[in-house]
């Protein structure tokens, strides 16, 4: 019922029947193998809210150390694809502090805290530099080649409206000067674009690295008596 609820979109159905597995947890003993499968497949149906729930009662079921934490990950993961970055990094930052084998995460929070101090771009800050210095806000945004157009280009017009003026012609320079100020007040603008889209750019390349430092491969293990269905998670 809920990966048909996932793949029409229904998502209040989906917790719905989620809350009906909570209440029949101790009834049937849903192990955290169960909890995880159920996660994955709404992961992959793109029903990522209701997946960190999943991976979350995965991580609470098990009483192996590394397999909460794999768990707890991916439930981090969840929330920073819906763009929730605060609970994925509360989530991530008590990882920091748990499971035996956590050297193998640390990648991972680097990555992460990379993306959030050291990438972002401040649109105002870009706005700010380009009212000061036209195109260093451009620069400031990693838009080397918009920074030295506007650059030039405004240095260009700044120029001419001052030789206009100098050599006696006030027409031709209050026209040029009228040009320069658009360029300006646009410039401003456009750095503050810029910076935004780089956030945009920046979130887009972590979230598809982080795809790619959590991927869940299942391998199937034959003992001389039994089965046995292992997740393995490779950095």
């Amino acid at each position: 019922t809920i990966i048909c609820l996932a793949k029409l979109g229904d998502t209040s159905g989906v917790i719905t029947e989620l809350r009906r597995l909570y209440e029949l947890q101790e009834k049937f003993k849903l192990t955290s193998d169960f909890w995880l499968e159920l996660g994955q497949i709404l992961e992959r149906e793109k029903d990522y809210r209701n997946a960190a729930i999943a991976y979350r009662k995965s991580a609470e079921t098990t009483a192996e150390a590394d397999r909460s934490v794999c768990a707890r990950l991916y439930e981090a993961k969840m929330y920073f694809l819906v763009g929730e970055d605060i609970q994925a990094i509360q989530i991530l930052n008590k990882v920091k502090h748990s499971g035996q084998n956590i050297e193998k995460f640390k990648h991972l929070i680097s990555l992460m805290e990379s993306m959030e101090k050291g990438k972002k771009k401040e649109p105002r800050i870009a706005m700010f530099l380009s009212a000061v210095v036209p195109g260093t806000g451009h620069l400031y945004a990693g838009e080397a080649f918009h920074g030295i157009s506007s650059f030039v280009l405004n240095a260009g017009l700044i120029s001419a409206a001052y030789f206009s003026f100098k050599h006696d012609s006030p027409i031709l320079g209050s026209f040029i000067a009228y040009l320069e100020t658009g360029f300006y007040i646009g410039g401003i603008k456009s750095a503050g674009t810029d910076a935004r889209k780089t956030n945009i750019n920046n979130r887009r390349l972590f979230r598809n690295k982080l795809k790619k430092a959590l991927p869940l491969e299942p391998n199937l293990c034959f003992g001389k008596k039994s089965a046995s269905v292992q997740f393995i998670y490779r950095f």
